[in-house]
């Protein structure tokens, strides 16, 4: 599981703070193994999250990283 975070203006917070945050508030298999701050997330015309925007470009970022 992927977190996809985008804060309010003028808000601060760290990964640590977001898992932290999950800790207390999820199930552990529900909990963020990544956390990526973005500043804007795809949405359609009517504001829903355009989830698999999200996740081709997850897709993408993969293909392209050379492995260690």
């Amino acid at each position: 599981v992927k977190a996809f975070v985008v804060l309010k203006p003028g808000a601060k917070a760290t990964a640590d703070e977001i898992r932290a945050h999950c800790e207390k508030h999820l199930a552990p298999f529900k909990r963020p193994k990544e956390i990526e701050f973005r500043d804007s997330l795809p949405k359609t015309l009517i504001g829903k999250t355009l989830r698999r925007q999200l996740a081709q470009e997850e897709k993408a970022k993969r293909k392209t990283a050379v492995p260690a």
